[in-house]
């Protein structure tokens, strides 16, 4: 029985994975992939866009960029944001399955990185949720004429950002868990 959780326990960690490439991928040609959905019987215009994605809609519409290629982007930007919100709250409940698989102090030890360093780390990458979300600040950054002149390329980026930060806030969070909450394990003999 055990080995059947942590099966499945490794298996929603690999589709939290899978995430980063889809992404890739759907940008690539978002009208197609909105299309092929709607085909599917997915009714966009009647599903509700994530909170995210809605503020995100709003923010370009005020600027006047968005069109049909944003809109799809926005859209898949709303499901990725979704999938990975869904994938981090399995990870979370599952994740402690796996504290006999994967020793966060062991990983720590052997990458040569301080508990201190490695909470600093998790902090600021975990920022880019927030990052990703906040288009406010990305107009005094070098980013804004990636968003003027490349709205689409800009919402697959922060897409990206959003759903890496996710996921690196969802397992840094897990191994402060298990490094508080845990006993550190005996070394393997030999």
């Amino acid at each position: 029985m055990k080995k059947a959780v942590q099966s499945a326990a490794k298996l929603i960690f690999a589709a939290e994975l899978m995430l980063l490439p889809l992404i890739v991928i759907a940008f690539t040609m978002p009208e197609r992939i909105v299309a092929a959905l709607t085909q599917l019987g997915v009714d966009f215009p009647r599903l509700p866009m994530a909170w995210i994605a809605q503020d995100q809609r709003a923010f370009l519409a005020a600027r006047g960029l968005v069109t049909p290629r944003v809109e799809s982007a926005l859209w898949l930007f709303s499901a990725f944001a979704l999938l990975s919100i869904g994938s981090a709250a399995l990870r979370l409940l599952s994740g402690p399955l796996l504290f006999d698989v994967v020793d966060w102090r062991t990983i720590l030890k052997q990458r040569k990185t301080s508990i201190p360093r490695f909470l600093m780390g998790w902090l600021v990458t975990s920022s880019g949720i927030w990052a990703a979300v906040d288009l406010k600040t990305t107009l005094t950054t070098p980013l804004r004429g990636m968003l003027k002149n490349a709205t689409t390329a800009y919402v697959a980026f922060e897409t990206f950002i959003f759903v890496s930060a996710v996921i690196f806030f969802v397992e840094g969070l897990l191994g402060c868990i298990q490094m508080v909450f845990t006993q550190q394990r005996a070394p393997a003999p030999g």
